[in-house]
């Protein structure tokens, strides 16, 4: 795939016609298909609403026309962990899974490696160079060196590629800044005179939450505020207690104060991190409900004011009030940032990053892919510059009309929707399958192609969260994560057998709401002795064997 933003002759030519393929090869003809109909399972919770005619809108149609395959994309609303084990264990798997796969110890990778070693999924190394926009998704910086020895090519596969990474930074310069953190409601911090850039330790969050709640503050309908929240399941309220972590980390293995390999469960900040949890939640601090919440809901408390305080990334927060319309008509609640938070060590939180990606998305085929050669051309077509054109931008004359510059660009109407929030609009264009089918590999480059970060933000992202992104900003470390040594680790199975499930959350979040800080630590030390003892006791193997690989390198990032 050519990584250059559009060249003149490219430009002037999408001036004149979409017909003829667009980085898909030397002026060839894309093989067609005929009528192939796949189905790709997007697991991630609360994922892809599908279109109300996954076969017949207009994307899918005109895909269809020019290669002859259709892939309906169907989303769960479920822990992606526990789908992807009912998938395998059931045996009804797609055609096509899209997964988180962040490597090392998550759930997630666990399962997905388990079925490749188990022979539940194609290997792809001896077919995907036939695929140009494909191909170079397993370049080093595109994903780091780490990720690639450890994980996309995991010891274990003997050689194979099962996993496609996508949604990848197509350099160093294109890594997507996800703007984590907490943020307050901007009347809120006024009335209450808080200076913002001084929260920063969890104490200070707390102390902060605490005035909250004795404020007597009300949302838009006159209810109570809550202090603080999440979006699903509890995303981001991990954000809340960032200052007990040390220093940013790659990985859950850890050098103690003696130099001893450790893991981050067995240590006192991740103890100080359930008990802080479980304060707010027993003090009224924390939404109870976070932690089984949907994105609906926690979209409709952010939008109405309901409340206070809230976390994970900050667009969610924005989106949210213009969704649902209170960016026009309350504009006084929009969300500001706190702090931001800093590290145990009092420096600023950041997004820390390898140099290539330590963990992204995946694509895998099943063994009971139909047809795998028309499941990867439907991919690198939507990864083409024609395809991203369709199935982003949609139809010229019609949702988008080229530039002077040959950029593809919403009509204006679409793009006052898009400002405005209008759900209405944003509805017609899933139906379309307009923005439906994206899946990108190489994610944030592709748009520079054009001249945008996504359709309609040609003049810019959202000024508040690019203020905020400069005092929390990316920064990129250079090393190999403790983790990658888990890939020479000769008891992978156990190991895999004692992580697997959610035995973890569970524990976490029975302590969060246990009676007193001493059931609290009783539930978290019955979850480290079985971490101890369980399957052989395989975990201690296992740090001892991270151990004794130290003098290895000299590179690790502790």
């Amino acid at each position: 795939m050519t990584r250059k933003i559009l060249s003149t002759l490219l430009a002037l030519a999408m001036l004149l016609t979409l017909a003829a393929p667009l980085a898909l090869g030397e002026g060839t003809e894309l093989k067609h298909y005929g009528d192939v109909q796949l189905t790709l399972l997007y697991v991630w919770n609360g994922g892809k609403i599908a279109p109300d005619d996954t076969y017949n809108n207009d994307v899918a149609k005109a895909i269809r026309e020019k290669i002859g395959v259709t892939v309906a994309i169907e989303g769960i609303m479920m822990s992606e962990t526990e789908k992807l084990n009912l998938i395998f264990a059931s045996g009804d798997m797609p055609d096509i899974l899209e997964f988180p796969f962040w490597g090392g110890s998550s759930g997630e990778s666990i399962v997905i490696k388990k079925a490749a070693n188990e022979g539940m999924l194609l290997p792809l190394e001896d077919v995907i160079d036939n695929y140009p926009n494909l191909s170079d998704a397993w370049d080093v910086g595109v994903v780091s060196q780490k990720f690639l020895e450890t994980d996309l090519n995991d010891p274990l596969f003997n050689g194979h590629k099962y996993v496609i990474p996508n949604e990848t930074p197509g350099s160093i310069q294109d890594i997507t800044h996800w703007a984590y953190g907490a943020f307050v409601r901007s009347d809120i911090a006024q009335a209450l005179g808080t200076d913002l850039s001084a929260v920063k330790t969890p104490d200070d969050v707390y102390n902060f939450l605490k005035a909250i709640k004795e404020g007597g503050f009300k949302d838009l309908n006159g209810n109570d505020v809550i202090p603080a929240s999440s979006f699903h399941n509890g995303w981001g309220v991990d954000q809340l207690y960032i200052g007990f972590e040390e220093h940013p980390y790659f990985s859950d293995y850890r050098l103690d104060a003696e130099g001893n390999v450790t893991y981050r469960f067995l240590e006192q900040p991740y103890l100080d991190q359930v008990l802080f949890v479980r304060k707010l939640v027993s003090e009224g601090l924390l939404d109870k409900e976070c932690f089984t919440t949907t994105d609906t809901l926690a979209e409709q408390k952010t939008a109405n004011g309901t409340v206070a305080v809230q976390t994970a990334q900050y667009s969610v927060s924005l989106n949210a009030m213009k969704k649902l319309g209170t960016w026009q008509t309350n504009p006084e609640i929009k969300f500001t940032p706190i702090g931001p938070l800093a590290y145990g060590d009092g420096t600023t939180k950041v997004q820390a990053e390898l140099n290539g990606r330590n963990g992204t998305h995946g694509i895998a085929f099943p063994v009971t892919n139909k047809n795998l050669e028309a499941s990867l051309a439907w991919f690198d077509f939507i990864n083409s510059k024609e395809g991203v054109i369709l199935t982003e931008y949609g139809f010229e004359g019609d949702t988008f009309y080229f530039n002077e510059a040959g950029q593809p660009r919403w009509t204006d109407e679409l793009i006052a929707g898009k400002v405005a929030g209008d759900e209405a609009q944003t509805v017609m264009l899933r139906n379309r399958g307009i923005r439906y089918y994206n899946i990108p590999l190489i994610s944030s480059e592709r748009y520079l192609w054009f001249g945008e970060t996504e359709p309609g933000n040609a003049d810019g992202a959202e000024p508040l969260i690019e203020d905020y992104k400069k005092l929390s900003p990316i920064k990129l470390y250079d090393g190999y994560p403790l983790s990658a040594v888990f890939s020479t680790f000769d008891r992978q199975d156990d190991y895999n057998a004692l992580m697997a499930g959610e035995r973890e959350r569970v524990a976490r979040e029975s302590a969060y709401f246990a009676e007193t800080d001493e059931e609290a630590i009783a539930i978290i030390e019955e979850y480290r002795e079985y971490l101890r003892t369980g399957e052989n006791a395989v975990l201690p193997a296992l740090l001892q064997h991270v151990q004794e690989q130290l003098p290895t390198r000299d590179d690790w990032l502790f």
